[in-house]
């Protein structure tokens, strides 16, 4: 009959394997062979928060009166297009081509928006409902990390319906 207990140099081997194999099946176990060929689900908020700076942006120099408000939203925008460009360029993800994503605010600063200050106003807020409820709809299904950014941007496009009044 054999001894079925492991000795001090049997533990010590088992041990090292399991400290040998740990970090690599964590690797293992983060890394998502799918990412490139998936767009990242981040990619339309970057989309929408770009558009929203421009429009922000043009309606800050065509109605004077409510340029303080409209710049806010167009800066915060701007923002959320930075910071999420950022977290898909970090994850290795690849961003549309220019010609396929929308312009920053910047390229769209000389255009005059269409329609009144409250049709504008009006596009504005539906912009900025449609980007929270894209944003909130996202966060439970993306990883913890990007959670946080989502959220963020959620919340921010809510702060900016606060300041139209909606």
């Amino acid at each position: 009959m054999t001894d079925q207990r492991l000795g001090r140099r049997g533990v010590l081997r088992a041990g090292l394997l399991a400290a040998l194999a740990g970090p690599v099946l964590v690797a293992a176990a983060c890394t998502d062979t799918d990412t490139a060929a998936t767009p990242d689900a981040m990619l339309p908020m970057l989309t929408s928060a770009r558009k929203d700076a421009a429009l922000a942006t043009a309606a800050a120099k065509a109605f004077i009166d409510n340029a303080a408000t409209f710049s806010v939203i167009a800066t915060v925008r701007d923002q959320h297009a930075t910071a999420i460009q950022k977290e898909i360029t970090r994850v290795g993800g690849t961003l549309p081509s220019s010609g396929s994503a929308a312009p920053s605010a910047d390229s769209n600063a000389e255009e005059t928006p269409a329609g009144t200050e409250a049709d504008t106003t009006d596009q504005l807020v539906s912009a900025l409902r449609t980007a929270q409820s894209q944003a909130a709809a996202l966060v439970p299904g993306v990883p913890r990390y990007r959670a946080g950014l989502v959220g963020s941007v959620s919340a921010g496009c809510a702060s900016l319906l606060e300041a139209l009044g909606k």
